[in-house]
Parts: C-alpha cells; structure tokens; sequence
C-alpha cells in the first residue's frame, strides 16, 4: 500500500508536503537521535532567549585538550550501513549532523536558496530536532518506494553481505580513550575473498576484502587517497572529518559500482583498544552533489524493472525516462545545502543533506585490487542532464 501511495505521489504531485506526511516521514522531530545516540529535544532558547547551542555546532564531541602522539594502528571493515529507510517496517529516526550549523526550519531560515514552496519545505527539508540535516532520509525512502531497482534496504544488506562496502585504518593512536591527532584512512571495496565458512563474511580477522585500486594514495604506495583532514578520540568516541568520502553500492543487476560520494564527510563511532569496539554507533553524514547523484542514478543497469528491459536508465526508452525525470524532479527539490559549505550567503542550495548509522569489526583492510574497467555510459544522453533547472 506504502508503494502505491508513493507512486501517486510521485506522478501527481512529487514535492509536497502532503507526501511527506502519506509516507510517515513528515518532519522526523519526535524521536531524533543525535549522533552520539542520544534522543534530541525540540530546538529552543537556551533559557536566557539565546539561540539553542546546538543550532550553531556541528553536534560530534569537542577535541580533547590532550594527550596526543602514538605508534597504535587499528584497521576495521564496514559491517552496517543504514539510512534509517525501511517502508515496510515503519520509518524510523533519521541520523546525521548540523552541518551548515544553523537550525533550518523555515525556508526564510535556510542556510542557502531553496528552490521549494514554503510548505513544502517544512514538510521534506526542514532540520530534524537539534539542527540535524538529513534531507536524503525523504528522497531514499520515496526512491526505494518507487523503484525496483534503487532499493535502501538491499544497499544494507549488500553491505552487511559483504559484497561491497569499506575497510578504514587509524594510525597514530596513543592506545587512550584521549587522543587530540589522529590519521584515519578509508577504503572503498567491492567484495571480499571470503573468510568464513560459508565463503561469506566471518567478521573477524580471517576476512579478506577487495579495496578499489582507483581509491590508492599512489601506484605501490599502501595508503588510501581517501584519508581525514582531521580527527581525533574523545573519551573514546572517534570524530573524522574528510573534503570527500566514497562509498560503492551495486545496485540490483548492474555490475558498474553505484558511488555514493559525500563532500565535507564527517564521521563518528565508538573506538577502543585490543577485543574492543570498533565503530560501535557511528554515524556517517555529509553533502550529497545533486548532480553527481543523478549522473549515478541516469547510469544504472536494469535487468528488468520499473518498465526497462536490459539497459541503463538513460537508455531505456520512456520509462527509463518517466523513473529518471522522477527521481530529478524530487532531489532537485529537496536540495537543502551549498556543497562547497559556503553556508549563509545566500547562495542557491546544490546538495543534499545526507546521514547513514555505521557499525565496524576489527578486521585487516584487505588487497588492492583493479576491478575490470567499465565502459562510459550516457555519454550521448545529453536531454537527461544532471543540473536541476534553478
């Protein structure tokens, strides 16, 4: 029934507020969680008629005033990677960050230039409770009601699979709950070798994953291009953040790995020592580019789905169309932040907000691997452009 509400809306009306409530992710005040788990209250004064504390901080713990310096390596895989979408079990509490650091809950009170009405705006952009931007939370979960092929909860389970996800490196540890300088590196990988019994993930040590040779540092150099501009522990909770984090997705049949790429990454989790916690509550979030996300999504192999038979999006005749121009229609309308974080200029709103919940293993960070090249795609589709029209 959810899918069929979330078809009608889509065709008749894909960005109004009256959607966001059919499909039960209207505002997603009540029962928000902060990045650290904890459930926020309603943004408020903070008692003397100031502004609310956490309308102006990214919501991720200070940096400690010390100590700092060690030779500890720690290295882990992903094991989770939840956007919080599922329709069929009820939608629960979106994760994610203040990222522009303003509490954005009005279209005059956004940190840049909606292209939305003002009711709409309050319905499917406006900040979770405490600031948190997360406007992908909407857009995933009417994509996944919608479309076959574009599913977030077989995004999770690819993941928790072990056919695709990331391995991550920290080095520099001083072994403490307390470290103010940290160098975090991040692994994209398509698949692993195995390790468990079953040929699947064992979850452990004996667990070998594929890391993406197009993500190394440089040629024989073990190191990842990927790799924190700053991070550090605070009473054990890890704070990274990164000018840009890949993740790869297969999406149904294709076999071009689906990147999921945020600018201005951040990303938190629980750290400890030797048989410790590696990731435990983490949350991933960042600044989705439109355009970079409809170039992925006009890409996509189908097999058999939403009306295209064996061809990518851009390539499936009217119903390639229909479902691109409406997955376009929507994100270009829920944009609710600058990718460049030139946050209250006034300038118009070219990303969107995005936050998943991530857990971790201890495990190596795997063999580099050249994946076979993938011819370009789309690359005559000039009519499904990737820019939004304002």
């Amino acid at each position: 029934m959810r899918r069929l509400v979330a078809a009608g809306c889509f065709t008749l009306a894909f960005a109004t507020a009256s959607c966001a409530a059919l499909l039960g992710f209207d505002r997603l005040e009540e029962g928000t969680l902060g990045p650290d788990g904890a459930p926020f209250e309603e943004a408020s004064s903070d008692g003397d008629g100031g502004p609310d504390p956490r309308c102006v901080s990214l919501g991720v713990p200070d940096p400690p005033t010390g100590p700092s310096g060690g030779a500890m390596e720690i290295t882990g895989a992903l094991r989770t990677l939840d956007f919080g979408v599922s329709l069929d079990g009820g939608v629960s509490s979106a994760p994610g960050f203040n990222l522009d650091r303003t509490c954005s809950t009005t279209l005059e009170t956004s940190s840049c230039t909606a292209a939305i009405t003002a009711s709409s705006f309050d319905g499917l952009i406006a900040d979770k409770a405490g600031g948190i931007d997360n406007s992908a939370f909407g857009l995933l979960a009417l994509i996944s009601g919608v479309s076959t092929t574009f599913n977030t909860d077989s995004i999770s389970r690819g993941v928790s699979d072990g056919l695709y996800g990331a391995t991550f490196r920290v080095r520099g540890w001083n072994g403490q709950p307390n470290d103010t300088d940290l160098d975090v590196e991040f692994f994209p990988a398509l698949g692993s070798a195995g390790g468990g019994m079953d040929g699947g993930l064992a979850y452990d040590t004996t667990d070998r994953w594929l890391i993406d040779q197009r993500f190394r540092l440089a040629v024989d150099v073990d190191g990842a291009a990927i790799r924190s501009q700053s991070a550090y522990l605070r009473d054990g909770q890890l704070v990274a953040r990164f000018k840009s984090l890949t993740i790869e997705a297969i999406i149904g049949d294709d076999t071009k790995p689906f990147e999921i790429t945020l600018d201005d990454a951040v990303l938190t989790g629980k750290l400890e020592g030797e048989g410790g916690s590696f990731l435990a509550g983490g949350v991933l979030g960042g600044r989705w580019s439109a355009a970079r996300f409809l170039d992925q999504v006009r890409q996509i192999y189908v097999r058999n789905g939403n009306g295209i038979l064996r061809a990518n999006v851009c390539e499936g005749g009217d119903a390639g169309r229909f479902l691109y121009d409406t997955v376009k229609s929507f994100t270009c309308d829920v944009r609710d932040l600058r990718g460049d974080s030139q946050d209250n200029r006034g300038l118009p709103c070219d990303s969107v907000s995005a936050a998943a919940r991530i857990e971790g293993y201890r495990t190596g960070i795997g063999t580099w691997t050249d994946f076979a090249a993938i011819p370009v795609r789309c690359a005559d589709a000039g009519d499904f452009a990737t820019a939004c029209p304002n």
